[in-house]
Order: structure tokens, then C-alpha cells, then sequence
């Protein structure tokens, strides 16, 4: 599903770009273009599976101390942000940047490939981890962020565990889906994104 979404979300963001798929040149590009945005989808996810596998193989699974509500919890949350938060964030960014900003669509695509990696670390990464100090110190940022912490077990799954209007208001993401209609690649934002699963 979450693949899905996403696809839209990449369709949207492409909808004004005159796709003329009887052109072979055109219709190849684009394909190539899916290509890379299932693969780049396809690295948090795997990073997740990995990350549960060995936490499954290191026996964290055997003396589990997760009740069913927890499990549910953790589930629910870790398809929330890559199929609701996320996308409609994309979208609601991707269209105000094409009906306000039309003119700067694009506008950073030929910069290297550094300073795209950069500008994913400082503008995704590094306020993920102030979002995260502030939302230990702010009263209602912690009710928000309080499910991630409340565990008795920690674990992969933990990592996704907050309330969405958590993820919601996260400036890292509305920054990177900025980024993304800068003509930044959303590759990079996934390498980024996984990295950041990983923290």
C-alpha cells in the first residue's frame, strides 16, 4: 500500500511535466525514473527487516514483554508515517510549490550530488534530532512523543512508535518534501531516511 501511495505522490509530482508516452525516449526515462523510486523506496524497508532479523536472531523475541497492544501499537504506527504522514505531506507540499512557487520547481537539480546529501543531512537529519530534544522538553510535543518512550522493551519497531500529529507537525520531513520540489533526488532522501531508522 505504502509503495502505492508513493507512486501517486511521484505521478503528482511529475502530473505538469507533458509526459508524452508515445515518445520511446520519454516513456523509457520515466520507467527508469519508477525504477529508481521503488528502489529507493526499498532501502528503509529493508533496513527495517534486517534491523528486526537481528534483533529476532539475538533472541530479543523469545522473552518478549510486549503485550498485544503494544505490538498493535508499534504496527499501526510504523505503516502510519510511510503511507499517510508522509505522502500527504509530499502532495500538500509538491501542490503549494507548483501553484504558488511554479518557478522554482526544479530549480536546484543540476547542484552536485554532495551538496543534495548535505542539505538532506542538515535539513532531515539534524532536525530530526532537535525535534526530538524539544519534544522531551516541551509539554505537549512530550505527550506526543511519550508512546515512544513508554516501552518495556526496546526494539526496531519503537523507533516509529509516536502519535502521528508527531510526525505531522516534524519539520524534517515538511523540509525534505521542500528539497524534493527543488529538484533534490528522492533517493538521497530515502538513503537519509534509512540512516535515520537506524538512529
Amino acid at each position: 500500500m505504502g509503495l502505492s501511495i508513493w507512486s501517486f505522490c511521484i505521478k503528482f509530482a511529475h502530473s505538469n511535466d507533458n509526459n508524452d508516452f508515445s515518445d520511446p525516449k520519454k516513456a523509457e526515462q520515466y520507467s527508469n525514473h519508477m525504477d529508481n523510486e521503488i528502489i529507493s523506496k526499498s532501502i528503509p524497508a529493508l533496513m527495517l527487516l534486517i534491523l528486526g532479523m537481528l534483533e529476532a536472531l539475538g533472541g530479543l523475541y523469545l522473552d518478549d514483554r510486549r503485550t498485544k497492544n503494544d505490538w498493535t501499537i508499534e504496527l499501526v504506527s510504523l505503516f502510519t508515517l510511510p503511507t499517510l504522514v508522509q505522502p500527504a505531506i509530499f502532495v500538500l507540499t509538491i501542490w503549494t510549490g507548483k501553484n504558488w512557487f511554479p518557478q522554482y520547481e526544479d530549480y536546484l537539480i543540476n547542484l552536485a550530488i554532495g551538496w543534495q546529501v548535505m542539505a538532506f543531512l542538515i535539513l532531515d537529519d539534524m532536525t530530526q534530532y532537535w525535534w526530538h530534544r524539544f519534544s522531551h522538553s516541551n509539554r505537549m510535543m512530550w505527550k506526543l512523543h511519550r508512546p515512544h518512550h513508554v516501552v518495556e522493551e526496546m526494539g526496531v519497531l519503537v523507533t516509529y512508535r509516536n502519535a502521528i500529529l508527531y510526525y505531522a507537525l516534524m519539520p524534517g520531513i515538511w523540509l525534505s518534501a521542500c528539497l524534493i520540489f527543488l529538484g533534490w533526488a528522492m533517493y538521497i532522501y530515502s538513503i537519509c531516511l534509512s540512516s535515520w531508522s537506524l538512529s
